[in-house]
C-alpha cells in the first residue's frame, strides 16, 4: 500500500469535507498528508480541496463501482457504497457530507438514497433501480434491520479506505489519465 495509511486518508477526507462546508483553513496535519504522503496527487500546482476530493471520487467510482446489479456482488457494492455515501456523492453534488458514521449508517440503509447514489443523481436511472425486478439486489445490500449496524459500517469503511489507499498508490498525478 505504500506510505499512505487508511487512517490518514480518512482524516484527509474528513478535513477536506469540513473545508468544503465552510471551515476557513486546512489544518497543517492535513496539508502534510496531502503534500507529503500522497505525492502522486501532488501536481505542479497544489490542487484545491475540491480537486482532490473530485479526483479521488472519480478514481473510486471508475475502479470500484460494480457493473452488475446482482446479489453475488454484495461485498463489492458494500465497499463501494460506504465511501461513495460518506464522501464522494455528497461532494460531487455539493451536498453536506454525513457528519458521523451513524448518519452514514442511516443513509446506507435507505434504498432510495442508495439508488440516487448509484445513479449519480440521475433521477430516471434511480427510479429504474427501484423497480421490483431489482428487489433481490436491494435485499442483499440494504439491511433487513432498521439501520445498518455501526460496527458493520465501520468494518466496511476500514476495508474501503485500505482499497482506496492502494488505488492512490497506483495512480498518477491529479488530472492525468
Amino acid at each position: 500500500m505504500g506510505d499512505l495509511h487508511p487512517r490518514e486518508l480518512q482524516s484527509l477526507l474528513k478535513g477536506l469535507g469540513k473545508l468544503g462546508q465552510g471551515q476557513q483553513e486546512m489544518p497543517l496535519v492535513l496539508l502534510s498528508i496531502l503534500n507529503h504522503r500522497i505525492p502522486r496527487l501532488g501536481a505542479a500546482t497544489p490542487p484545491s480541496e475540491r480537486d482532490v476530493v473530485c479526483e479521488l471520487g472519480a478514481l473510486w467510482r471508475a475502479r470500484q463501482m460494480p457493473r452488475w446489479f446482482d446479489k453475488s456482488f454484495k461485498r463489492e457494492w458494500d465497499l463501494f457504497l460506504v465511501l461513495e455515501v460518506s464522501y464522494f456523492y455528497a461532494h460531487r453534488h455539493r451536498r453536506w457530507w454525513p457528519t458521523s458514521l451513524s448518519q452514514t449508517c442511516m443513509l446506507l440503509s435507505d434504498r432510495e438514497y442508495l439508488a440516487a447514489v448509484i445513479a449519480d443523481g440521475d433521477h430516471r436511472t434511480a427510479a429504474t433501480l427501484l423497480l421490483p425486478r431489482y428487489d433481490q439486489f436491494w435485499g442483499s445490500i440494504v439491511p433487513q434491520e432498521e439501520i445498518l449496524p455501526y460496527k458493520t459500517a465501520w468494518a466496511r469503511m476500514r476495508r474501503a479506505l485500505a482499497i482506496l489507499a492502494a488505488l492512490i498508490d497506483q495512480a498518477g498525478p491529479l488530472g492525468s489519465p
